[in-house]
């Protein structure tokens, strides 16, 4: 973990009203994802908490290219990749009514 990752951490795990989108880490390091960008950030904003969450890996790779946002309520957005195939299409059909559904409830 680099210096502004854990001072990032020190700040999210000391305000617990910010939302971590997943607590599952694959390793005890974790990677920040900054809502606004670190090259648009002033280095007040860099470490700030409030800029930061700390997504496991995969959700910090959509959100870091623009895949996957956030809504003000937590809800998550994702963003249209574009049309799939009729193949594609009825995978995705059975997914949604099996897959997903029997991991939900």
């Amino acid at each position: 973990m680099d210096v502004w990752e854990s001072i990032i951490a020190k700040e999210v795990g000391a305000n617990p009203s910010i939302k971590e989108p997943s607590a599952r880490r694959s390793s005890g390091r974790g990677a920040g994802s900054h809502c606004r960008p670190w090259r648009d950030s002033t280095s007040d904003q860099r470490p700030d908490g409030e800029n930061a969450l700390l997504p496991a890996p995969s959700v910090d790779r959509l959100f870091d290219r623009r895949l996957i946002g956030f809504e003000d309520s937590g809800e998550r957005r994702v963003i249209n990749v574009g049309g799939f195939t009729e193949g594609q299409r009825a995978y995705l059909v059975f997914h949604r009514n099996a897959v997903q559904l029997k991991a939900m409830g």
